[in-house]
């Protein structure tokens, strides 16, 4: 029996229920094409360190810096003093990325404090220490980074850059990236991204450390659209200033600094120096370097890790490189957590001073002291 004049047909009902799918889905598409031009001519939210489009996704490291990105804007110090920032990376990611024919080679590995991305080129601490040294640097660094995301960006550029010396910058956040029970306990140190952990039997394992299902859906969006997003990152900010103020007494980090014996901190720093036991492997005969920062208990249980390999740390190194001084300009770039140029100014100082009883051994015919030219002039250590 056929439908009635007054009754529409299945097939009708079908087609238009598809069709104001369709129309949803493409004002939806429209409405977030229009915020995303609002959100990029006039952004008031602040973004997270995944900077829109100077990230990558990798499936051996979770994420890695573009090589070639640029950006030139205003910026402002962590007092509010002015500045223009002009930012690039160079081949492979590197912020520095010298002549690999250099006769002196000093390659530097660490995260977003290596990464300096409020600092302008030729003024991070790896381009003055460079000068200082009279080597030529090959810096990478890239922000939420573990041990073992560093080490695979050493294993990748070893042969190629053959360096004299390498450079470690840890950070006291690393003991918490570097676990992936750890991470997953942590709202302060948690970057909510695929990452690789080293197993037990030293293979490596990729997860995500989510703590919350939303954390999944718009880091997987973010992804989706190249990390290029405005509104996709500030969301990602916003959620995880939530997350912090709700949950930031009851972060991981509270209680290993309160000194409790936890089974995953503990872990976390053995895996911490399996992986530079990986790192002075894979070095050979070079020397192998290391400055912690960030303070208390973190920061000396990643020495005395680090102190069962290879590797030489230099010591006393983050509270002369933090130090604020009222007679100086801020020490802190915008975020009032990472170095500003001053700050990264002094904490090159400082890593050539103490530096200085291995160079001549390092870089023959030119000792710290004697390299140390106009920047040593102009930045007095402290």
């Amino acid at each position: 029996m056929p439908p009635s004049p007054s009754q529409p047909s299945p097939a009708r009902t079908i087609r238009q229920f598809w069709l104001c799918v369709a129309i949803s889905l493409l004002a939806l598409v429209v409405a977030f094409g229009l915020a995303e031009i609002v959100f990029r001519l006039k952004n008031h939210i602040p973004l997270t360190w995944d900077t829109p489009g100077l990230y990558a996704d990798d499936a051996a490291l979770g994420w890695r810096v573009k090589p070639h990105y640029r950006e030139e804007k205003q910026s402002r110090d962590c007092a509010g003093e002015p500045y223009p920032l002009a930012f690039s990376t160079m081949d492979h990611g590197f912020r520095e990325y010298g002549d690999t024919r250099a006769l002196k080679k000093l390659l530097i590995l660490g995260d977003s404090f290596t990464l300096n991305r409020d600092v302008s080129d030729g003024q991070t601490y790896s381009a003055i220490l460079g000068r200082r040294l009279g080597c030529t640097v090959f810096t990478y660094g890239s922000g939420g980074y573990g041990s073992l995301q560093e080490y695979g960006i050493l294993a990748e550029n070893l042969a190629r850059i053959r360096p004299d010396a390498i450079l470690f910058q840890l950070h006291t956040n690393d003991s918490i990236n570097n676990d992936f029970a750890l991470e997953k306990q942590s709202v302060i140190n948690n970057n909510f991204h695929f990452r690789p952990y080293l197993a037990d039997d030293d293979t490596t394992v990729i997860a995500s450390p989510y703590a919350h299902w939303s954390q999944a859906v718009l880091d997987a969006t973010g992804r989706l659209l190249g990390n290029r997003s405005h509104i996709i990152s500030s969301i990602q900010h916003n959620l995880q200033l939530v997350l912090y103020a709700k949950y930031k007494d009851a972060s991981v980090e509270r209680a290993i600094e309160s000194g409790q014996d936890l089974p995953d901190y503990a872990h976390s720093l053995a895996a911490t120096r399996r992986v530079f036991a990986k790192v002075c492997q894979a070095s050979g005969d070079t020397p192998v370097f290391a400055f912690v920062l960030g303070g208390g208990r973190i920061a000396r249980d990643l020495t005395q890790a680090l102190a069962a390999t290879c590797v030489t740390v230099l010591p006393d190194v983050s509270d002369a490189a933090f130090a604020q001084r009222p007679d100086e300009p801020a020490r802190l770039a915008a975020d009032c957590g990472h170095l500003s140029a001053y700050g990264n100014a002094r904490l090159a100082d400082l890593l050539a001073d103490r530096l200085q009883p291995y160079a001549d051994k390092l870089f023959p015919g030119k000792s710290a002291a004697s390299a140390a030219g106009p920047d040593a002039a102009a930045n007095p250590s402290p």
